[in-house]
């Protein structure tokens, strides 16, 4: 119950008798006696009015902590992170630029040195790379398409290099136009040519530049072969081994 809902409160006023109580034994207790609570009313309000702002000032405490101050704290440490992280980083970038320093020293030591060998001993020229006697040499069992040809032995051919050989003739004789080699070499008589008086009258119109083209840009290293011979091109002339040496037995065009 409220304390103003009563009417009195115990008040003290001092020790009573020494006389003896109820029990027997003598009593020196304080002595109480009861007080109108209006006279207290002043006093409550005044205690009640002080827990009131003691909570408020707890309350404006807790923001001051939590609100303003906790944030600044945390800036203040983040800061003061940011502050050692750098100091660290520049402690770490004196090693590296040292090294860089000492690494672009050596480098041109060694670059004067070289230029100094290089002085005193000639450099010889790297060696030049013959391209067609890399095609001669280069695989070719399996072309980039996936094809795969015959074997040169299947196609009548006992010394593939020989034959890439002749093929490296027969490209300067058609870029040079020597007719006489190339009717030489033609194993007579042919489907639209039976004589070779009858190939030289249509020569020119036979090697015409695109023949001419598809000839000087045949690799070594893809020649077509099969049981009939080897093939340059597409199939416009084919080649084969004969007893007296490599002969042309078609030209289809």
């Amino acid at each position: 119950m409220p304390p103003f809902q009563g009417a009195f409160f115990a008040d003290r006023t001092g020790l009573e008798p020494a006389t003896s109580a109820v029990t027997g034994r003598h009593s020196n207790r304080l002595n109480y006696r009861s007080k109108p609570f209006l006279y207290r009313l002043p006093s409550l309000a005044l205690f009640r009015f002080g827990i009131a702002k003691i909570r408020t000032i707890k309350a404006y405490k807790q923001i001051f902590l939590t609100k303003i101050l906790s944030p600044r704290k945390y800036l203040i440490s983040l800061s003061i992170k940011a502050y050692h992280m750098k100091f660290h980083c520049i402690i770490l970038l004196f090693p590296l630029l040292f090294a860089c320093h000492t690494t672009s020293k050596k480098t041109a030591a060694d670059s004067s040195i070289i230029e100094g060998v290089k002085e005193l001993v000639p450099v010889a020229p790297p060696p030049s790379i013959d391209r067609q006697a890399a095609q001669v040499q280069a695989q070719d069992t399996l072309f980039e398409d996936g094809t795969i040809p015959s074997t040169w032995s299947n196609a009548g051919f006992d010394d593939p290099e020989g034959f890439k050989q002749f093929l490296l003739r027969f490209k300067d004789w058609v870029k040079n136009d020597r007719k006489d080699s190339v009717i030489l070499h033609v194993q007579f008589p042919l489907r639209q040519y039976k004589t070779a008086k009858s190939l030289e009258q249509h020569y020119d119109k036979i090697f015409d530049a695109s023949l001419k083209a598809l000839v000087d840009t045949q690799r070594l290293d893809r020649i077509f072969r099969n049981y009939q011979g080897a093939m340059i091109g597409s199939g416009q002339i084919w080649f084969a081994s004969m007893p007296d040496g490599y002969r042309i037995t078609a030209i289809n065009k």
